[in-house]
């Protein structure tokens, strides 16, 4: 089965955090704003010229969330 189809999977709240992205990507975010996204529990990062926000994402990150803090509020499309 495929993990769009789990209702395990949005109940843990993936599907808020998949809208939240869908909505930021119709937004242009400057560098300082992006630069102020860098703490624990607020958390963005780009990709390949997009914004994610990956405050909810940290705690499930395999490798930990102290990673993505390490990474918070940068371009990341060359470290990815």
């Amino acid at each position: 089965s495929s993990c769009l189809g789990s209702s395990a999977v949005f109940s843990r709240g993936i599907l808020p955090v998949l809208l939240q992205l869908l909505d930021m990507a119709a937004k242009v975010i400057s560098k300082a704003e992006l630069e102020q996204h860098k703490a624990p529990g607020d958390l963005w990062m780009v990709v390949d010229g997009d914004v994610y926000d990956v405050s909810k994402f940290a705690k499930m990150h395999p490798g930990g969330a102290q990673i993505l803090e390490e990474y918070g509020g940068k371009d990341v499309t060359t470290d990815f």
